[in-house]
Parts: C-alpha cells; sequence; structure tokens
C-alpha cells in the first residue's frame, strides 16, 4: 500500500517491531473520521417506549427459563414478588407462560401449576368498568390462542396450495424485473429528498413521509424455469414448516387447555365445548381437529367421565367410533382414535406412562432402577453353568446388597460393586482357564 514500509522480518533490521516505539506512522493518507450515530447500541440500554416494562418483562422470562420441579416453589414467590402495578404486566406474563407451554408440550403439568399457584396472589385491575384478573386474562388468552391455531393451518394449507399451482412465466417476470428496477430508482430520488430535509432541520418530517414497502414476491425474482423450480422448492419447504409449527403449537395449546383444567383453573363447561368444537363434522373432518381431540380426551378423559356425564361422553364416543372407521382420515389418525377408545374401555389406565419433568430424588431413582440387573439398562441375564451357578451377576448381589452400595445422595459407588471374570467390569462372564 502507498506510504507503507516493507521489510524482511518482524523483529530485523527494516522489519516491523509493533512490540516497542510508535509505528502509526505507516499510513501516510488523509485522517478516516468513524460515523458516529444518534441511536447507538449500550449494552443494557432498553429501547422500548416502556423501559420499566421491558425490564418486567425481562425479568419474568429469566424466571420462567429456571422453572423445574426442584426449584418450583422459590420462583414462584419471585413471580409474587414482581410489581404488577398494571393490566400490561398481568397480560405480558400470561403472554409469556403461553409461548412456554406451547413451545415446551412437556412442561404443560409445570406451566399449569405455576397458574394455580399465582391465581390468587396477584392483583387485580378496572379496565372500562370490568375487573380484569389474572383468570379472567387466562380465559381470555385460552380462546383466542384456540381459535388461532386452526385458523393458522388452514391458513398455510391454502398457501401451500396455492403455490404448488404455480407455474413459470416468463411475461410476469420481466414485468416483475422492471418493476423491480422503478422501485429502486423511486427509493433512490426518496433517500436524497431525505438527506436533503435532514440537512435542512427537517428529518422527522421525512422519514414520516417514508412507507414501508410490501415484500416483492420471491418467485417473480427467477429468470429461467431452473431457477424458478428452485425457488418454488425453497418457498414450499418455508411453508411447510410453518405449517408444522402452526400444528405444534395447536397441540401444545390443547395439552395444556387440559392441563389447566386437571388444576381447577378451568371449568367442565369449557371442556365440553372444546370436545363439541372438534366433533361437530365427523363426515369431512379436519386431521389436526382430531389429533387435538386425541390428546384433549388422553389428558382430562379420567377426570371429565363421571356418571353425571354419561349421556355426553356416551355420545362423543359414538362419534369417536364413527372417527375411527372414516377413510377421509390418515391411517395414523384413526389408530390414534381408536387408542382413545381402548383407553376408556381400559378404565383411563396409560399403557405407558407419559414422561414429564421429574425431581432430581426421581431420577435418580431411575438411574438405578436401569443400572439394576434385570432392569432397562442391563436387559441381557447371566447364563448358568454345569454347577447350577448364574454367571453374569455378582453371587451376592440381590436387593440387601444394592441398598449397602447406595450413599444418601442416592448414587452408587462403583468400587465397590461385585465384579466378576477376568476383566473385572461388572456382570462379566467369568473365565474357565485349563489346569
Amino acid at each position: 500500500a502507498p506510504g507503507m514500509r516493507h521489510g524482511g522480518g518482524h523483529h530485523g533490521k527494516g522489519g516491523h517491531n509493533f512490540r516497542g516505539g510508535n509505528n502509526w506512522d505507516m499510513y501516510s493518507g488523509p485522517k478516516v473520521e468513524l460515523h458516529k450515530t444518534e441511536n447507538k447500541f449500550v449494552v443494557g440500554q432498553l429501547k422500548s417506549e416502556d423501559p420499566e416494562e421491558e425490564k418486567k418483562q425481562k425479568e419474568i422470562k429469566a424466571v420462567l427459563n429456571k422453572l423445574t420441579p426442584q426449584n418450583f416453589d422459590k420462583l414462584v414467590l419471585k413471580v409474587i414478588d414482581i410489581k404488577f402495578d398494571q393490566e400490561k404486566s398481568l397480560v405480558g406474563l400470561i403472554d409469556q407462560i403461553f409461548d412456554k407451554s406451547l413451545t415446551e408440550p412437556t412442561f404443560c403439568e409445570l406451566y399449569a401449576q405455576l397458574c394455580q399457584s399465582l391465581r390468587d396472589q396477584l392483583p387485580e385491575f378496572e379496565s372500562e368498568g370490568k375487573k380484569v384478573t389474572f383468570r379472567r386474562v387466562l380465559l381470555n388468552k385460552c380462546q383466542e390462542e384456540f381459535e388461532r391455531g386452526d385458523m393458522s393451518v388452514k391458513k398455510t394449507r391454502a398457501e401451500l396450495a396455492e403455490v404448488e399451482k404455480r407455474t413459470f412465466d416468463p411475461k410476469a417476470a420481466e414485468e416483475a424485473a422492471k418493476k423491480a428496477a422503478e422501485d429502486k430508482k423511486e427509493e433512490e430520488s426518496t433517500s436524497k429528498e431525505g438527506e436533503d430535509a435532514a440537512a435542512a432541520g427537517e428529518g422527522e418530517a421525512a422519514k414520516a413521509k417514508e412507507a414501508p414497502k410490501a415484500p416483492a414476491d420471491p418467485l417473480l425474482a427467477a429468470k429461467t424455469e431452473k431457477e424458478f423450480d428452485k425457488l418454488k422448492k425453497k418457498k414450499i419447504k418455508d411453508i411447510q414448516d410453518e405449517e408444522l409449527q402452526a400444528r405444534r403449537r395447536m397441540q401444545g395449546n390443547v395439552i395444556f387447555i387440559g392441563q389447566l383444567y386437571m388444576h381447577q383453573m378451568l371449568t367442565e363447561k369449557i371442556m365440553h365445548k372444546c370436545i363439541v368444537e372438534q366433533l361437530k363434522d365427523i363426515e369431512n373432518p379436519e386431521q389436526e381437529s382430531v389429533e387435538c381431540l386425541c390428546k384433549l380426551m388422553t389428558t382430562i378423559g379420567g377426570q371429565i367421565d363421571q356418571p353425571k356425564s354419561k349421556k355426553m361422553i356416551d355420545e362423543y364416543f359414538r362419534r369417536l367410533e364413527q372417527l375411527a372407521k372414516n377413510k377421509n382420515l390418515e391411517s395414523r389418525i384413526r389408530f390414534m382414535v381408536q387408542d382413545v377408545i381402548d383407553l376408556r374401555y381400559n378404565s383411563w389406565r396409560l399403557r405407558r406412562k407419559v414422561e414429564g419433568p421429574k425431581l432430581l430424588s426421581e431420577v435418580h431413582k431411575d438411574a438405578m432402577q436401569a443400572m439394576a440387573p434385570g432392569g432397562r439398562g442391563n436387559r441381557g441375564g447371566g447364563r448358568r453353568g454345569d454347577r447350577g451357578q448364574d454367571y453374569g451377576r455378582g453371587q451376592d448381589y440381590g436387593r440387601r446388597g444394592r441398598d449397602n452400595l447406595l450413599h444418601d445422595d442416592g448414587f452408587v459407588e462403583y468400587s465397590k460393586r461385585p465384579q466378576s471374570g477376568l476383566s473385572g467390569r461388572a456382570g462379566a462372564m467369568p473365565t474357565r482357564l485349563a489346569p
């Protein structure tokens, strides 16, 4: 570069020794001034219209991220200690609880338990002459998410069908290219006017004139049929991802609503409304609605199936039997419906326990069961030899021996675990050597 010295080494004669001395005279060009923005980023500085509220919502999010069965009681007190002095704070809390429960369905039971603990602990507010309570805002959010879920899935389905029908149109691509060039010229002239206005002290007025533009259709940017097919595949994949997220959110919402009912936050009347809504059309049913119904019935069936509502439940299952035979449904959904029917005949006893959040003591207990001989982690049994010895297990490693190896914290001391065989591994097959 002009004005820079060249040498042979880092520290030798003619080289650049950056460790000592002043070597900033290498650049002999004009001095460069760094551009300083008016709204520069500052660490810890809040940019919203209500910094206090933003800080409060960040604090709530931090608590929800740490929520586990182990520290549940402590974190509930932390949420209660947050100052909820306006309706906006209460709505923000419930929005965050819903987002967490819908994206993490495994923890729905824990978030429903949190709502039950907060129900009578948070303040009430007045809005347009009506009381705004935690439970009222929660009910409104449940209804809003329940209605939104079905609509978002239908919307993405319609958008996907529309994109799949589209084919490459050279004329439309040419017109789109011309329009993009015109928009670019207009944008350049607008930005120039904005700079002139800013120089004259009218920057805010110029910003107000600028209107946000809708994003162009990416498929119209294709110039060849090959490029169009590539963009079309990408667009279809993006829509399918959106549909999958909408379906997961819809299912998570139904599971969360069921858990809220199990924790006495929602009434039985609301549950019956949800079930009736999903069973309205049994001749041409929506796949997602039937799947959500199965999730809901699996969650609440044991509690809602009572003698006082036997007639209604019988009618629901009569319709479910028709859905199980409906060929318009995927076989996966039909089997799911049949599983719910079988579940009722089995007195609502699940064949497999649904895994949820656990205490550390429960995790330790499961680990011990997995490590025990014949447990989930050691399914291979031993081989009996000529003398009836049970190879593959320690000779005195029964329940009594297993308990002696346990510490107070629930872990096993491996160095004391019975060993067999030359390898020294627990459960190893002993090797017979010739005399």
